[in-house]
């Protein structure tokens, strides 16, 4: 099945299929198409005229064995996608079709004039039941496949979701799908879809899915570890068919703890020992909304801890003990005081002490008979989430992000340096008049045409503001130098003062407001960068500045000098 991962945008670096020749088509001055086969799927590539050489010198004939070296997909006019065959190489004549190969469209349930041609080709079988082959595995989905069959249990279905806001009201629900090469995805449904499907699907369940629509995910929604998900409408089918054992019931991607400060902003599977179990607190969003927390700190045999939120029911929900081993399943990687892990509403699931899982036991005798308190190094403390990360030349980070095209992404580095520039081409450039609530709010607000400060969040007026930092910084290094933003918790100590005490200052006296910022130039700093990156944008954001510790900067100097 490797026109499935062609078809699914695999580079042609990392796949070089052998494949069958089915049919050649000279287009004149427009080149050539083929059609190509490998065994399952048959599939048309486009040869350009200044490629077609490939096909003249190789002397290609139907039925011909070759490797595809090199091709690339091509968006039309009309939103089609095209494949371009680049560089062939042919291997031999094989005297017969191999398999019974189906057109790659037909195999995603679409038909067109060349497979119908083709299918005319192939020797008509009796019906028979559906194969573990005849469905769409999850791994191969890609947005370009427009109609598809997946035969996968459900595994999670979240809450019903509702909304209303000034631009829209509704209602949706989501589920997680595994299927029997043990790949997840999510299926999310909207408006009518949720009344036709919510009380019908049922975890545990085995279905047959028809009528998705496979989309790129945004990495903020996602609830499983995969690039895309599926979108089911009113019009989609569900089947329930009988469990024959080869989808398991639940799959576990354990993380180790570890690693986790290189999985920022994804969903993540982990299993840890409870060290400890916190109370439960209220806290308060941005909108205002309040919530309860309960943190559990969690360890595994990496010898790294972290802690984990549960929010509201599950703060009570689960009777947890220090020593039990749990399974944090589908539970978000957020960068708040260094590294931390927090449960997603309806997405999340917590399994305790399952001896049947074999992770469950080896990290129970781990535990039991290595684990010692004072070597555990803690994700969720800054300076010893900061030993995790590897320092980065900021040489290295701007090349990375030059120009940059590719998925959502969330990065942390640790940088070193120092200050060369605070932008301030006006006082009020470094700052933004914030809530006067400050210790609780840091929304941003503006005045209003009756002279007075409204706080969207705590919804309240204020006939004066508070100021916060969001200022533009240069840091160098000895490789180069990157703009960074830096708001409250970085800039005051890099600056010395507070927004507030800047503001008046600025007022009192611009010449001394100039100076205390030329003072910030030459500043060493050692902090934590993020990198926020979509195809139209990249955010550097400059999250923590540490304390300096010579000891350690000067292990990792020569550390660097024995590699």
């Amino acid at each position: 099945s490797a026109l499935l991962e062609v078809q699914s945008g695999k580079d042609c670096s990392e796949l070089k299929p052998t494949l069958q020749v089915l049919q050649i088509k000279s287009l004149g001055k427009n080149g050539f198409r083929i059609v190509l086969s490998d065994g399952d799927f048959y599939q048309q590539f486009l040869v350009k005229p200044e490629n077609s050489s490939i096909i003249e010198e190789n002397n290609l004939k139907v039925n011909e064995i070759i490797q595809l070296k090199k091709y690339r997909s091509q968006l039309l006019q009309n939103n089609k996608k095209v494949l371009i065959a680049e560089d062939i190489e042919a291997l031999f004549t094989n005297p017969n079709r191999i398999g019974t190969p189906q057109s790659i469209e037909r195999g995603c349930r679409i038909a067109t004039p060349q497979s119908i041609e083709l299918e005319r080709r192939i020797p008509v079988k009796r019906p028979r039941l559906p194969r573990a082959e005849d469905y769409m595995p999850i791994r191969y989905l890609s947005p370009d496949l427009m109609e598809f069959t997946m035969k996968a249990r459900l595994t999670r279905k979240s809450p019903i979701k509702t909304w209303k806001n000034e631009r829209s009201s509704g209602k949706m629900f989501y589920i997680h799908l595994l299927d029997n090469y043990g790949d997840e995805i999510q299926g999310t449904f909207f408006y009518a879809a949720v009344d036709k499907f919510y009380d019908t699907l049922q975890e545990g369940k085995v279905y047959l899915c028809k009528g998705g629509r496979a989309k790129v995910t945004k990495e903020r929604f996602q609830t499983v570890n995969s690039k895309y998900s599926v979108i089911f409408e009113n019009h989609s089918k569900f089947i329930e068919v009988e469990d024959d054992g080869d989808i398991e019931d639940e799959r576990f991607d354990i993380t180790k703890i570890q690693s986790l400060p290189q999985k920022v902003g994804k969903v993540v599977d982990v299993c840890g020992v409870v060290t400890e179990i916190g109370e439960v607190v209220e806290v308060h969003s941005k909108k205002g909304e309040s919530f309860k927390k309960r943190n559990i700190t969690l360890v595994d045999d990496s010898n790294f801890s972290v802690d984990l939120a549960l929010w509201n029911e599950e703060a009570f929900n689960y009777f947890i003990e220090s020593g039990n081993v749990m399974i944090a399943k589908t539970v978000q990687v957020c960068d708040f005081q260094g590294c931390s892990l927090s449960t997603k509403k309806g997405a999340s699931k917590l399994i305790l002490n399952q001896a049947n899982i074999p992770q469950v036991m080896a990290l129970k005798n781990w535990f039991n008979s290595f684990f010692e308190t004072k070597s555990v190094l803690k994700l969720s403390s800054l300076k010893e989430f900061s030993s995790s990360l590897n320092m980065v030349p900021l040489r290295e980070v701007n090349e990375k992000f030059k120009d940059y095209q590719g998925p959502e992404v969330n990065e942390t580095y640790l940088v070193s340096g120092f200050v060369m520039h605070i932008k301030h081409d006006e006082p009020s450039s470094i700052w933004y008049t914030s809530c006067k609530n400050v210790g609780k709010c840091k929304k941003r607000v503006e005045l209003g045409h009756d002279n007075y400060y409204k706080c969207e969040k705590c919804n309240e007026t204020f006939e004066n503001c508070s100021y916060c930092y969001m200022a533009r910084v240069k840091l160098s290094d000895f490789s180069g130098s990157r703009w960074v933003t830096c708001f409250d918790n970085s800039a005051e100590k890099i600056i010395g003062y507070s927004a507030i005490y800047m503001e008046n200052l600025s007022q009192l006296s611009m010449e001394e407001f100039d100076k205390t910022l030329a003072n910030t130039s030459g500043i060493p700093i050692e902090g934590i960068l993020k990198i926020h990156a979509t195809s139209t944008k990249v955010k550097s954001t400059l999250t923590a500045i540490l304390e300096p510790d010579s000891r350690k900067s000067l292990g990792r100097y020569l550390n660097e000098l024995d590699a």
